[in-house]
């Protein structure tokens, strides 16, 4: 439904969209990054990931999403 939900809304050119995962110890991160590669302007999207470093999924899904434009911000 949330996804619905997001995907039903229209972006403005000027409108910033905040992603905060880190609140969420499992995420669908394949949902992520499709919901971001959908997104008209991905270059708006600020995504918060939570701790992870060492993990090499979570290493791809960081770099995934730069690649994307997105801004990233890792919490410790």
């Amino acid at each position: 439904m949330l996804t619905t939900e997001l995907q039903s809304r229209p972006l403005s050119p000027l409108s910033r969209v905040v992603i905060d995962c880190s609140r969420f110890q499992d995420f669908a991160e394949n949902g992520l990054l499709d919901w971001v590669r959908s997104c008209p302007q991905s270059g708006s999207v600020h995504v918060i990931l939570p701790s992870g470093r060492r993990q090499p999924a979570y290493r791809q899904l960081l770099s995934s999403l730069r690649i994307l434009g997105c801004q990233v911000t890792a919490r410790l």
